[in-house]
């Protein structure tokens, strides 16, 4: 679909199926802010997906992104109420985790979700969604 700066979506059409694969530890703001550009576009094809988040290279992300990524969250809610069937996050650090925890405090995923080290358990969750 796009190259962003330090993530790349990956589509798949039947099913709808999206990864988005970050391919930097650290994301600035302007690119946190290309990656919601981009989710955001996903939600003009009005079509129901699966997402899966393959965070695993990250090891942080700075206050102003977790509070840009969770007030998105929440500006876009119905949208991903509406077509995001579910989702899943792999991660590989504990700071990481707690980071995305913080942000789900913030803003509650609106769609059943899964933070996992484990892609195979994340592939097995998003299926039950398909």
């Amino acid at each position: 679909m796009s190259f962003l700066k330090f993530a790349t979506f990956r589509v798949t059409k039947n099913p709808f199926t999206v990864q988005l694969v970050i391919e930097k530890e650290r994301g600035t703001q302007d690119e946190v802010k290309e990656l919601m550009d981009g989710i955001n576009s996903l939600f003009q094809c009005r079509s129901p997906f699966t997402l899966l988040i393959d965070a695993r290279v990250m090891s942080s992300v700075d206050f102003s992104s977790a509070y840009d990524i969770a007030a998105f969250m929440k500006k876009n809610r119905e949208n991903f109420k509406n077509f995001t069937l579910a989702s899943a996050i792999l991660i590989k650090s504990p700071l990481t985790r707690e980071l995305i925890k913080t942000v789900f405090l913030i803003q509650p995923p609106a769609s059943p979700n899964l933070v996992t080290t484990d892609e195979v358990e994340a592939s097995k969750f998003l299926k039950r969604y398909l």
